[in-house]
């Protein structure tokens, strides 16, 4: 899965520089009018590629009070205040004599393993008054989580999101997990934010699962995360599909999703082959638009898009790594995509042009291509780096 990185502020470093002349232009200012030094400065430099998508993660960062987040509800600030207690008295599955004595027991009894825990919110007014209090128990995340990890797993206290306007509502990440292990999956439970009502308790993240784009529309209406499209309006609309395991989620604008698959693993653990098209366009009513295929899905742990969104072409670039492909995006009108064979495309001779943009996806097994965009015109040049033995 896809972990995103967000700039810091840098207001700090901004005052610091102000009034101090940055050294290469001191440099350029100080050469001859026809030196080297002062050609090279005058010379038009390639743009930076702006990758920074227009669809915000449901992650967001959070001011903080007394050690708890602060959200704002109609300019109001509120603390979130969250705990888990492990229910020693509650095996789970229910009826089921409690573990034995012992080491296993030991280690149950710290992280919870078969045994019910109870976690609680609470949204609290400036002044400590509780505006509401919500309590849930692992079932309540069974079906999200499946009941046999929600059981066996230890558990966190819920995370604090996001305030959501759009769904008026608290996004929470609660985790379960294989303590000393990478099995990890977590369920997504939005919170009416004026009442503490569960709106919806639905699967999040997975260790091996899909790369799922956990982001809102730029209105804030809707939500697509690994499994599910979720409307403000209170309408889900599942992703799994039969005999299909979701490799892949992706806005392409504010109204069009891309959803891809691969085969879901059969009882003897053996993946069923998935023929035809597999990457399946859809609008917000999950009507399927337009459809390809899209291989190259494997990462070394779960599954991956190549992909790369280009703000200065307002177009969604993804890399098809076993087909050597490109297809090319429009934001404006995403159904009338372009698919380039790398075969086809001109290889990139130096210099990069002033216009042009250089990006790059990750893959494995083998050194990934880089990408030059013309920014003007939209023309595609490519270099495949070789590795050195």
């Amino acid at each position: 899965m896809r972990t995103r990185l967000y700039p810091l502020g840098l207001c700090a470093a901004l005052l610091a520089c102000k009034g101090r002349k940055p050294a290469a232009e001191s440099a350029a200012a100080s050469a001859a009018p026809d030196s080297p030094v002062a050609a090279a400065a005058a010379a038009p430099q390639p743009l930076r590629a702006d990758t920074v998508a227009p669809f915000p993660t449901v992650l967001t960062r959070l001011d903080s009070a007394a050690g708890l987040p602060v959200v704002r509800l109609q300019g109001q600030p509120f603390r979130v205040e969250t705990a888990r207690r492990i229910d020693l008295t509650r095996p789970l599955p229910p009826g089921e004599p409690a573990p034995e004595s012992g080491l296993a027991d030991s280690l149950s009894r710290a992280w919870g393993y078969g045994y019910d825990a109870e976690y609680t919110i609470r949204l609290l007014d400036a002044a400590g008054r509780a505006r509401f209090v919500t309590t849930l128990r692992k079932p309540d995340f069974a079906e999200a989580i499946g009941a046999t990890a929600v059981a066996g797993y230890a558990s966190n206290a819920p995370t604090l999101l996001a305030y959501l306007p759009g769904f008026r509502a608290l996004a929470f990440e609660v985790s379960f997990f294989m303590e000393g292990t990478d099995d990890v999956a977590s369920a997504l439970l939005l919170l009416d934010a004026g009442t503490g009502r569960v709106q919806l308790v639905v699967p999040y993240e997975r260790w091996d699962d899909a790369d799922g784009a956990n982001a809102l529309t730029p209105d804030g209406r809707a939500l697509l995360t690994g499994t599910d499209l979720l409307r403000a309006d209170g309408r889900r609309i599942s992703l799994l599909r039969p005999g299909q395991q979701v490799a892949g989620t992706r806005w392409l604008n504010a109204h069009t999703l891309l959803v891809a698959y691969v085969g879901a693993y059969d009882r003897q653990g053996n993946r069923r082959p998935l023929r035809g098209p597999n990457a399946h366009l859809l609008n917000l009513d999950g009507r399927e638009l337009g459809a390809f295929r899209l291989d190259g899905l494997e990462a070394e742990v779960g599954y991956m898009l190549r992909d790369e969104y280009l703000a200065q072409t307002q177009t969604y670039y993804l890399y098809d790594a076993d087909n050597r492909t490109l297809r090319l995006f429009p934001r404006a009108q995403p159904l009338q995509y372009r698919t380039l064979p790398l075969a086809k495309l001109p290889r990139f001779a130096p210099p990069q042009r002033p216009a042009e943009v250089r990006f790059t996806v990750y893959t494995t097994g083998g050194l990934p291509p880089v990408f030059f965009v013309d920014t003007g015109s939209g023309a595609v040049r490519y270099r495949q780096p070789v590795a050195v033995p």
